[in-house]
């Protein structure tokens, strides 16, 4: 997989999880750059491209 922000290396990693009850979140991170992406930072980012695009996501 490779890193939107530098097109680097996407490696599994896993980062402190204070929201949930799981201990361990599994996140991708960029060997190159640092980038760190997850489940909800992908709904989030979707989210706002949508906004940006005038796409409410919901069906007429």
């Amino acid at each position: 997989m490779t890193c939107p922000r530098c097109e680097g290396l996407l490696v599994q990693d896993q980062s402190w999880n204070t929201y949930e009850t799981l201990p361990m979140l599994p996140i991708w991170r960029c060997l190159n750059c640092g980038e760190t992406l997850e489940e909800g930072i992908l709904l989030n980012r979707q989210k706002v491209k949508h906004q940006a695009l005038g796409i409410s996501g919901r069906a007429a």
